[in-house]
């Protein structure tokens, strides 16, 4: 077989190879070494069905095996392997509101160490603008009062309340969000959050003010506890007990120290335990995907807390 003599400035280069010494495979193995690689072949791109994990083309909404209609559209498929971000970044973040809400709240009055004041007025101001007021079921889901929902997770009665309650986030965080991902742990943590006040307020309407993310670190520690009994393996079920012990632990701290609101504590718990039945860690491609669809709303449902208290705040600047 006839091999194909170098042309145009290879051949150049092919017989300066051959005047310094080189044999003829040499001065050809040279030519290959330093030419320019080929473009990478085009390859179809592919995902699993969410059902059978058939493989089939990304732009397939169905699939050819089973039938199944995937739920992620291949649009969101494409925009989630753009959007990395890790999952106990969630952890740092609800730090940082938080303590954004404890700086509020010495901007307004309070002081470092007691972040709600000494003083009835600016306590009085602080609750209005964020905390979970004595209110009915019916007033905290209507858009009038529902931002408090949120931003009574923000607030904080002294330094060792906040601190409490982060101590508890790093212990129970971490874990969720290893298990569940970043955009459905903020999505448990806000929905939680919100449990921790809808619950008793269905029970028990007006029943009194509460402000701390104690009810949203509840919330994670219902869904640990939970879904690790319902996997049933060694490793859940120590986690369940470690949910359990840190329950018991944090309900007699509270009994101790008093003026805790332990109906909120319960009330982020069940609310954790819940949906732990209704949001599962993500397994595929396409779970993950589908997990942005959970984190838009938490955040737009933040971000709208945080503008409604603005829009309370700037009103009782004027006074």
């Amino acid at each position: 077989m006839s091999i194909e003599p170098p042309r145009g400035f290879d051949k150049l280069r092919y017989l300066w190879y051959r005047m310094i010494g080189h044999s003829d495979t040499q001065a050809r193995w040279q030519l290959r070494k330093s030419a320019k690689p080929a473009p990478p072949s085009r390859t179809l791109k592919h995902r699993h069905c969410e059902r059978c994990q058939h493989l089939m083309l990304i732009s397939d909404q169905i699939c050819g095996r089973c039938g199944h209609t995937q739920l992620a559209p291949s649009w969101l498929l494409k925009f989630s392997k753009h959007v990395k971000i890790q999952a106990e970044a969630v952890v740092p973040l609800v730090v940082a509101l938080c303590l954004f809400g404890y700086l509020v709240q010495i901007k307004m009055g309070g002081t470092l160490m007691g972040g709600m004041g000494g003083d009835y007025e600016v306590s009085r101001r602080i609750l209005i603008v964020g905390g979970a007021l004595p209110l009915s079921f019916k007033e905290y889901i209507s858009a009038e009062h529902g931002w408090r929902l949120f931003t009574y997770t923000c607030l904080h009665g002294n330094l060792m309340h906040i601190g409490f309650n982060l101590v508890a986030l790093f212990q129970v965080g971490p874990l969720v969000a290893r298990t569940f991902g970043f955009s459905r742990t903020l999505f448990i943590w806000t929905v939680s959050g919100a449990g921790a006040i809808l619950l008793p307020a269905l029970i028990y309407p007006k029943s009194g003010l509460t402000i701390g993310a104690s009810g949203s670190v509840f919330g994670l520690i219902g869904v640990a506890m939970v879904f690790g009994h319902r996997v049933g393996t060694p490793q859940g079920l120590f986690i369940r007990n470690k949910m359990i012990e840190w329950t018991v632990f944090c309900t007699l701290f509270g009994m101790m120290m008093g003026g805790v609101a332990h109906s909120a504590h319960f009330g982020g718990l069940i609310s954790g335990g819940l949906l732990s039945y209704l949001i599962t860690p993500p397994r595929s491609a396409s779970d993950q995907a589908r997990s942005l669809l959970l984190a838009t709303p938490a955040v737009l449902f933040i971000g709208w807390s945080f503008w409604s208290a603005y829009q309370v705040y700037k009103v009782m600047a004027l006074y």
